[in-house]
């Protein structure tokens, strides 16, 4: 699905998302940095970009107009951009990982995982069969290590939302549950801050 599409998705089903735009021209990328303001994050879109970062298509911590106006022109070259992101940069908050993906056998299977500096824990996840209820999500939460980290604040961070992150699986359950020719969802990285669950990216492929 084209990103833009994916976000649109998200935002119909009341997950939160840093502020954004979509731009082609440099023109619109202008009005969009005066508008969001720094700093700000750029990605490379298009449909035949699988993962931005295979092809260096992700840049952060963008903090001038000028710095990114050569930013956006420079990932504009890069082969199969059709489009540019640009979005508010988020500061707080832990990266977890928020997914769905239909399984032979499982049928629809929902996924919480650890992203950012908990990539330690690359094997702590919590899967469950969809649609979910308020209490597997939380039952989800309550299974991966990270969590007593990020419910109890970690490195000098708030704690985080337990609310906003229950609600936002939930919200991917009901999504992969609404729309049968989804195949997979990858909200990667979720910001869990102390008031929200900001998905920054999302992936979703059709069958």
């Amino acid at each position: 699905m084209d990103d833009e599409k994916a976000f649109e998705l998200l935002k119909r089903y009341r997950m939160k998302v840093p502020d954004y735009e979509f731009c082609k021209k440099e023109e619109e990328a202008r009005k969009t940095i005066k508008r969001i303001g720094f700093p700000i994050v750029m990605k490379v879109s298009g449909k035949n970009i699988i993962h931005k970062t295979d092809v260096s298509g992700v840049r952060t911590n963008i903090r001038s107009e000028e710095e990114a106006i050569k930013i956006f022109n420079e990932l504009m070259k890069i082969k199969g951009t059709e489009k540019i992101l640009i979005q508010k940069m988020i500061t707080e908050g832990y990266e977890i990982i928020i997914g769905g993906k239909k399984d032979p056998q499982f049928k629809k299977l929902i996924v919480l995982g650890a992203g950012g500096i908990f990539t330690e824990f690359l094997k702590d996840v919590s899967f469950r069969i969809s649609p979910l209820t308020p209490e597997d999500a939380n039952d989800m939460l309550n299974e991966v290590r990270f969590s007593e980290l990020i419910l109890k604040g970690f490195r000098g961070q708030k704690p985080a939302s337990k609310e906003s992150i229950i609600n936002t699986i939930l919200a991917v359950s009901r999504l992969m549950e609404a729309d049968p020719k989804i195949k997979e969802i990858d909200l990667n990285p979720v910001f869990a801050t102390s008031q929200d669950a900001i998905a920054a990216d999302v992936r979703i492929i059709l069958e």
